[in-house]
């Protein structure tokens, strides 16, 4: 994160003051706004309970997890939930700076914000961002620029709504019956930062040409498992 502190050396520890300061990532998952910042939490709350203290957001308004808390919660998590918070830790720990901006119910986004950070000739950049996105899903996620920066769009009266292909049930002997994944929206939160941001852009481990459909959709299928919702085949992913 040394383009967020020009004044610092990025070979400085803590600022210099390891005595008071600890920096366990300094990696970056952050809300682009309060109203994102409510939506998140929400979804989180669904996978993991309303009563967790798993998730919080630190005074740089960055999504963190609490070590302890991790520990103690792994002890009784379900096998779902294990996956998906062992994945959520490693998408806050990544490099990479994901802006999440959710809104209620509209396909329109606006986006003003700075940004600075290094090029490759290790130049302090300032960029400032001023653009309209218009989804015609209920998730996109999006690359800007060479400093790692990612935003990730919802609409969550969309994502509530978006019912994926599920395996079908075996009525008879050549009968069969179409099946849906229910509609929720945290599952379809998890599917872009897990398996889009996480998988895709980040480890790259998932390929367009070689990964199979239910790879695409590894982490959704978790978190609807977990919510005891059908899984999807992933014969509908874009």
């Amino acid at each position: 994160m040394s383009d967020k502190y020009p004044n610092l050396t990025p070979y400085a520890y803590c600022a210099n003051n390891p005595v008071i300061l600890v920096d366990p990532d300094g990696r970056i998952i952050r809300p682009y706004n309060e109203v994102s910042k409510t939506y998140m939490m929400n979804y989180l709350s669904k996978q993991f309970g309303n009563d967790n203290k798993l998730f919080y957001f630190n005074k740089y308004n960055e999504l963190k997890i609490n070590r302890r808390e991790y520990s103690r919660y792994m002890k009784t998590a379900s096998n779902e939930q294990k996956i998906l918070l062992k994945g959520l830790k490693e998408a806050i720990k990544s490099d990479k700076t994901l802006i999440v901006f959710i809104n209620k119910n509209s396909d329109k986004f606006a986006v003003t914000e700075n940004q600075s950070h290094y090029n490759e000739q290790g130049d302090l950049r300032e960029q400032f961002l001023d653009f309209n996105v218009t989804i015609g899903s209920s998730g996109i996620t999006l690359k800007y620029s060479k400093a790692n920066y990612y935003y990730l769009f919802m609409n969550d009266e969309a994502a509530k709504s978006d019912y994926c292909e599920a395996e079908p049930r075996i009525i008879g002997k050549d009968d069969v019956c179409p099946q849906q994944t229910g509609g929720e929206a945290s599952n379809v939160f998890i599917h872009e930062v897990l398996d889009e941001f996480l998988n895709y852009y980040d480890k790259k481990i998932i390929n367009d040409n070689t990964s199979s459909k239910k790879e695409k959709v590894y982490y959704q299928n978790k978190a609807l498992k977990n919510l005891k919702l059908k899984e999807r085949t992933g014969n509908d992913h874009q």
